[in-house]
């Protein structure tokens, strides 16, 4: 708390620290901080303080417990990364006052989500953002074998997400029986991709949106395409059906 009352003309501020699981409520004395980093802290509350942040354009977190009081003062936040979630619950209801600090036309959300039974895959399409699936910009899911079928991968509705530019759906790479390829199916992304990376998936074929066969056409979008460890596929999707 100290050193932060010595640097007040800051504009970045990122915190690399295990043993940090707390940001002092002096970070309000920081005016001028346009992007603050705490993804790699044990810090998961924030101080009420931080509201203070008028400037505040970035935010990185690990994880979060709940959002500070007046989180809505912070107006020029426009990019809010969030590496991952250890229960979709804990977020399933914000506070009213966090539509307010939303912009839809420069709000970017980025999240990583690690399913399991406290995370389910059905909760992205709602848990966070008040509903506001279309706000999210970059999607990382993992842990995808926990996924029973199509029908629940596509509640994850992906195809709905406007604003996706870029998705990353991984797969543990040891496991036995697998459906990857119905559950890949449901995955179905909006048009608008534009970066795709496919990790650990085991399926034999792709899907026809992948094949670009599919209409609307999904892909055609697409600048960056990521197939690691696909090992029991026996074609790539037809490059020259993309742009």
């Amino acid at each position: 708390g100290q050193t932060l009352a010595y640097t007040t003309s800051l504009r970045v501020l990122i915190v690399v620290n295990c043993f940090v699981d707390e940001l002092p409520d002096s970070v309000s004395d920081l005016k001028l901080v346009h992007y603050l980093d705490i993804s790699e802290t044990y810090i998961r509350k924030l101080p009420d303080s931080i509201s203070e942040l008028y400037n505040l354009q970035t935010l990185r977190l690990y994880d979060l417990i709940d959002l500070p009081k007046n989180y809505e003062n912070l107006v020029s936040l426009t990019d809010l990364y969030i590496e991952t979630f250890e229960d979709f619950n804990r977020l399933s209801a914000l506070p009213p006052q966090f539509q307010k600090v939303i912009n839809p036309s420069s709000f970017k959300a980025c999240f990583k989500a690690y399913l399991d039974s406290k995370c389910p895959i059905e909760k992205l399409g709602r848990f966070v953002l008040l509903e506001r699936p279309d706000l999210y910009y970059r999607l990382s899911i993992y842990r995808l074998e926990n996924v029973g079928s199509y029908e629940k991968a596509e509640e994850a509705k992906l195809s709905i997400m406007l604003k996706i530019e870029s998705l990353r759906l991984h797969w543990n790479a040891r496991r036995e029986n697998n459906n990857d390829e119905d559950v890949l199916d449901g995955l179905r992304p909006h048009e608008n991709i534009k970066n795709l990376a496919i990790e650990n998936y085991k399926g034999s074929a792709f899907p026809l949106w992948m094949e670009n066969t599919s209409q609307p056409l999904i892909l055609h979008h697409l600048v960056k395409m990521e197939l690691e460890d696909c090992s029991c596929c026996k074609q790539v999707p037809p490059q020259g059906h993309l742009p």
